[in-house]
């Protein structure tokens, strides 16, 4: 008969192995939002996106009208967080990056401003702006199928992929940059975009937010409120992940395949959203 704590040890030594590993690298891990994990509701809205990174840089609204609606089946049965335009999460993390690896999966729906901020990296209150990295993406005619990476208000790349601007269209985009702008790749649905670097070659060192979620923000405009004749994003988003490093691109892919798998994202192709 085996001992007691011979037991405990077996049944330890039993559970850690059958625990299933992270389906993404974890070395530089600072952010991972999903919609199907660490959600706290407020009915059906969104007070908190808690990070499942595990070093806490959770997203959270505590005003009630700004927070976002969670959508039980988004994306091919899996869960989504819907951002209406007003509603935006601020970003608690205030780690400091001087390199970013971001995957986001997301589709844009209609609105009356010709951007929509995805996400933005910085503190406000420390730093007078936002300042980072920020995702936006255009719809004018003469900007179609633009995505535009940010640091501060000086220093853009522009990013062209087809149909990445699309209303109703389902995307998995990554952005890499290595601690100036002119270093910046984006893929969109694993598939290498076409870059302009920028005229200023900014360098980055931003953190993802602040303490209290006025910094770093996704779906929200430049600062904590929209200012008159502009919107925070209108869009739905399924998962975000965050690493302050550079991933090789062997690693870079594996997080694409990941997100590729499991929201049932074609390489190439797009998935309509249902409503």
């Amino acid at each position: 008969m085996i001992p007691k704590q011979a037991q405990l040890v077996l049944m330890s030594f039993l559970l850690l192995s059958c625990s299933s590993p992270s389906p993404i690298p974890t070395t530089g891990l600072q952010l991972w939002l999903k919609a199907d994990a660490g959600v706290t509701l407020n009915g059906s809205t969104v007070s908190k996106w808690a990070d499942q990174s595990g070093k806490g840089n959770d997203a959270i609204q505590p005003d009630l009208p700004r927070q976002p609606l969670l959508v039980k089946d988004g994306l091919n049965g899996k869960p989504t967080i819907r951002f209406d335009g007003l509603s935006r999460l601020g970003l608690t993390g205030s780690k400091r990056m001087t390199q970013i690896s971001l995957f986001i999966v997301f589709k844009m729906d209609s609105g009356t401003y010709v951007s929509h901020n995805l996400i933005d990296f910085g503190d406000i209150d420390a730093e007078g702006s936002v300042w980072g990295v920020n995702l936006q993406t255009s719809y004018t005619g003469f900007a179609q199928d633009i995505v535009n990476i940010f640091a501060g208000q000086y220093s853009e790349v522009r990013a062209v992929a087809p149909r990445c601007a699309a209303f109703g269209v389902w995307h998995s985009i990554s952005v890499v940059t290595d601690r100036v702008m002119s270093t910046t790749t984006v893929r969109e649905n694993a598939i290498d975009a076409q870059t302009t670097l920028p005229h200023n070659n900014l360098s980055i060192s931003v953190p993802i937010g602040n303490p209290t979620g006025t910094g770093g923000q996704i779906a929200g405009p430049d600062g904590t409120q929209p200012p008159p004749g502009r919107t925070a994003a209108k869009c739905d988003i399924a998962e975000v992940i965050l690493y302050d490093r550079v991933l090789s691109d062997s690693l870079r892919r594996s997080v694409e395949q990941y997100l590729g798998m499991k929201y049932q994202l074609p390489p190439t192709g797009e998935v309509k959203s249902r409503q």
